[in-house]
């Protein structure tokens, strides 16, 4: 007990020789107030602890030209943190000025600007307008929340189609902008279709299941314009009468240039959901025997009238199903309604037989 009495009153004796030789005193009032000016977000506590630094004993005391370097350093600490913040403020607000707040894809305050740009840099630019067909329609049916969602997932479909260098905007509404750097009407052409192929694929927002399809017009530039406003302009006509020759599909607003180009990428764009539409009909053509004038036979033809392309020929729609990989589909019901015919004619015609061709795509579809 006495030894540890003994301890605390040399710990005491101690402590009473420290705060006598070791005092602080406040900064004069002409410092304080230079430091305040200086340093005027920095925290109270912070503030208190550097005006109070300076010791009384001599032995102890800070040298001036340290407190001047620690009150340069904090200054300059402080003056980063201010253009930092201003960075990150500017960018934001420069990103919230040219991209659309719904899709977050560019809007249309710069979109001539990035047009000059890419013209300045290519020797040819395509410009798109891209205009959606039944955004009315869903909007009235299913609430405008989800007509926004679906033009989001629009956007980030397209965003994730469209090549690397491209740039996507949504002009107003429903209304998208495609610029695409160096692309002449070939390339164009190839990535209008698989625009159109993209928006027609079903969108599942929520509970619902939704279809939509697109009118799409292109621009070349230079060619149809030179200016990036006379561009969208010829680009918004284009997509027009692209829109009066059938939804779904795409226009050049160079007339040639539809007739290179046009009758492909039509005929993909009325072949999509022609079987679902009852556009495929099967004919019968009977084989006779000579001997007998007896039917022995059918051979059995597919045949497809479009209500917009009229009858197409077989030699030119099947290519177009093997090329999008529909021809499994479209073999099965072609055997389907052949075996249906046969069997309908055994009433009638017993022993006959269809002569039906099976393509290699259909077997393994």
């Amino acid at each position: 007990m006495e030894a540890h009495a003994s301890q605390s009153r040399t710990r005491r004796q101690l402590a009473r020789q420290l705060r006598q030789r070791i005092r602080v005193q406040p900064l004069p009032t002409r410092v304080r107030e230079h430091l305040s000016r200086l340093l005027p977000d920095l925290r109270p506590a912070l503030f208190h602890h550097l005006c109070c630094a300076v010791l009384t004993q001599e032995r102890h005391r800070l040298r001036r030209q340290v407190l001047l370097w620690l009150i340069v350093g904090l200054f300059a600490l402080r003056q980063l943190l201010v253009l930092t913040d201003n960075q990150r403020l500017q960018l934001r607000l420069t990103h919230r000025a040219e991209h659309d707040p719904l899709t977050s894809v560019r809007n249309r305050s710069n979109l001539q600007q990035q047009i000059d740009q890419a013209r300045t840099w290519n020797s040819v630019v395509a410009v798109m307008f891209m205009d959606l067909d039944r955004m009315k329609e869903i909007n009235d049916t299913f609430g405008h929340l989800m007509g926004d969602q679906l033009l989001q997932a629009l956007a980030a479909r397209l965003s994730n189609t469209l090549p690397a260098d491209a740039i996507l905007a949504r002009f107003g509404g429903d209304e998208f902008v495609v610029v695409l750097p160096g692309h002449d009407a070939p390339a164009a052409a190839r990535v209008a279709q698989t625009l159109l192929d993209t928006a027609s694929q079903a969108f599942q927002i929520g509970q619902e299941t939704s279809h939509i399809s697109a009118s799409l017009g292109v621009a070349l530039a230079p060619g149809d314009a030179e200016q990036a406003t006379a561009a969208i302009e010829h680009a918004d006509g284009a997509m027009y009468q692209a829109r009066q020759a059938g939804k779904g599909t795409w226009r050049f607003t160079n007339e040639q240039l539809n007739g290179l180009h046009m009758p492909q990428a039509q005929l993909e764009v009325q072949f999509r959901g022609a079987l679902e539409r009852g556009e495929f009909s099967m004919h019968f053509q009977p084989l006779i025997e000579l001997s007998s004038g007896r039917v022995r036979s059918f051979e059995a033809l597919m045949r497809w009238t479009s209500p917009v392309l009229g009858s197409v020929s077989p030699a030119d729609f099947i290519p177009v199903a093997e090329t999008r990989e529909m021809m499994g589909g479209l073999g099965h019901w072609a055997m389907r309604e052949s075996i249906r015919q046969m069997c309908a004619w055994q009433v009638t015609l017993p022993g006959v037989s269809v002569a039906h061709p099976v393509r290699p795509r259909t077997l393994r579809g």
